[in-house]
């Protein structure tokens, strides 16, 4: 740490808090926000368990439907499968639950088999019992939609509502269960095992479920639900419900009883729509505003966090700025009197902070360096003083070392200049200074050797013409020769053709040819002789190359000699320093 600046250890000091109360507050947020997203699922499944209550509830109310309002019920069905399945596609994208996904499947099975019930039911051929049959596996899975999601919803008072609302639905159920019953038992005093079976269903759905729906849903619906059970209608349901379930044969029923028991569990079956109907939209007001609550619990508590996280960073900002404003002040001051700026006094001296205990060793600090400074100029004097003598004898022995190098270059530029015009009996003959004499030497022994060559190649070059001479002069005769002997080849030619025409003439001539041949022998010898004359001129020629190319070896180590001695002169020069620079430039020109 001690090791960090302390602009840094300011930031470090304001960041630590500053992103403690940051993890805080975003945690917070993002437990917030957890929520907040956990309620919007669950508000999809709750939307799922909502549409399948009242798939139950129209599938059940087109069970008991009369002729009159069949063809309404059977459209309350179709949009009630529709709206099951759309919610179920919403749900599906996000959830996955076996038991909710084998009722929706029951429900689309049913849903294929539905239409030829309808059918039946239309002609006549349907059975009384068939309805229950065909179309409550669909209504069960409804309710059993609604038992699921109400089971899987995470948000607790959401869940009371929603098994609320499914023994709300139970209980409608069975007291639709009870109306076939009833009917059979008023018009014959006696139920069919399956119509009994039905009764006691019922009595066990509502001994089951109505104690939940008293603890779950709101006293005001449970209120209208016991203020029907406690009214005339309900009294006469209960009644004929004992009577049924004591089942005791016999039993009469006035004439009326029949028609009240029809209209009366039609109020019944209408008031408990009306109260599903109520309890969902409870439902979706309780979703809603805990929805609500919770995105403006969300928004309320970042807004907040934000809020006062900007207000914190402000305020670390502005301690952070004055104090790091007063450093820098102190950190520019200290960096002019490194620089040697003692005139300014320090600034912040009068504050009684450490800021202020700093400024004033900075001006302690700044009157010694006052007095340091004074010391320094007058020890400068001095050494300037001592600098100056001996930059005088130090330029005096430089200058003589020039007066040196300059006459040695002098020389040798004379020297090379006329060897360069081709005056090669010239030599260096003043003496040089010591380091220079060697130099003068090596120059002159180049000169020496440079001439004794060049004399070589004179008299190489005069043999060379000479043979190139003999060997023109062989070649001429040579070539006239050969044209002699053309000459005479064509005299030949012209004997032969007399001798074809006059063999006669061919022997008093033979003698003649065989002097012509004779002659030409004479002039093959003679060719043979130039032409081994020319192959030993040739082979002089070939001396004399051999000679050449011995001379301009030479020639190039004289010149090798002559760019070191430049080059040495150049490092001469290079020693001498500024006093050389003429003789450096004078020795680059003899390297070229």
């Amino acid at each position: 740490m001690s090791r960090l600046p302390l602009s840094i250890l300011l930031i470090i000091l304001a960041i630590i808090p500053l992103a403690a109360f940051v993890l805080i507050g975003v945690s917070t947020s993002l437990g917030y926000y957890h929520d907040y997203s956990m309620f919007r699922s669950a508000q999809t499944t709750h939307q799922l368990g909502r549409e399948g209550g009242f798939l139950a509830q129209a599938i059940a109310a087109e069970a008991f439907a009369g002729a009159d309002v069949r063809r309404a019920k059977r459209a309350a069905s179709d949009r009630a499968f529709t709206a099951v399945f759309s919610a179920y596609d919403s749900w599906k994208k996000a959830f996955d639950d076996p038991a909710i996904e084998r009722a929706v499947q029951i429900i689309r099975e049913k849903r294929e088999n539905i239409d030829s019930f309808r059918r039946r039911v239309d002609d006549g051929t349907a059975g009384e019992a068939e309805g229950a049959v065909a179309l409550r596996p669909a209504a069960v899975a409804g309710l059993e939609l609604v038992r699921r999601t109400g089971a899987t919803v995470n948000d607790l008072d959401l869940s009371r509502q929603i098994t609320g609302f499914h023994a709300l639905m139970q209980i409608t159920e069975a007291s639709l269960l009870e109306i076939r019953p009833g009917r059979a038992y008023i018009k014959n005093s006696a139920m069919s095992v399956d119509l009994f079976s039905s009764l006691l269903q019922s009595k066990n759905l509502k001994q089951l479920y109505v104690p939940a729906m008293h603890e779950f849903l709101p006293a005001d619906l449970v209120k209208s639900y016991d203020d029907f059970e406690a009214s005339a209608a309900g009294k006469f349901i209960a009644g004929v419900r004992d009577q049924m379930y004591a089942n005791q044969p016999g039993v009469s029923f006035p004439s009326e009883t029949l028609d009240r028991w029809n209209e009366i569990t039609q109020q019944r079956a209408a008031f408990l729509t009306e109260l599903i109907m109520r309890t969902g939209d409870k439902l979706d007001e309780m979703a809603f505003q805990r929805y609500a609550d919770l995105r403006n619990a969300f928004i309320a508590y970042s807004g907040a966090t934000l809020l006062i996280m900007s207000t914190v960073l402000i305020l670390c900002i502005s301690v952070f700025r004055r104090i790091s404003s007063s450093i820098r002040t102190l950190t520019s001051r200290m960096k002019a009197l490194a620089e040697g700026d003692m005139s300014a006094p320090v600034p912040l001296t009068i504050r009684r902070d450490e800021i202020g205990d700093m400024a004033r060793c900075l001006e302690f600090f700044r009157g010694a360096a006052i007095q340091k400074n004074q010391m320094e100029t007058s020890a400068e004097a001095e050494r300037i003083r001592s600098e100056k003598e001996k930059l005088d004898i130090q330029i005096r022995a430089e200058k003589e070392a020039e007066e040196r190098l300059v006459r040695a270059t002098t020389a040798l530029a004379t020297g090379l200049k006329r060897m360069a015009d081709g005056d090669l009996i010239y030599e260096i003959e003043e003496p040089l200074a010591p380091q220079f004499e060697r130099l003068r030497g090596d120059f002159n022994a180049s000169i020496r050797q440079l001439r004794h060559a060049l004399v070589t190649v004179g008299h190489s070059v005069e043999t060379v013409t000479n043979g190139s001479s003999g060997v023109s002069a062989a070649s001429e005769n040579l070539s006239r020769r050969t044209e002699q002997q053309a000459a005479s080849l064509e005299e030949t030619a012209a004997a032969l053709e007399e001798i074809t025409v006059n063999v006669a003439s061919t022997t008093k001539r033979t003698a003649e040819a065989r002097g012509a041949v004779q002659q030409m022998r004479d002039h093959a010898e003679m060719s043979g002789r130039v032409v081994r004359n020319a192959i030993g001129a040739m082979h002089r020629i070939e001396n004399s190359s051999k000679q050449i190319s011995q001379i301009i070896s030479v020639i190039d180590a004289i010149a090798f000699q002559t760019n070191l001695l430049a080059l040495n002169a150049g490092v001469e020069a290079a020693r001498a320093g500024d006093a050389g620079k003429g003789f450096a430039v004078v020795a680059q020109d003899v390297r070229e």
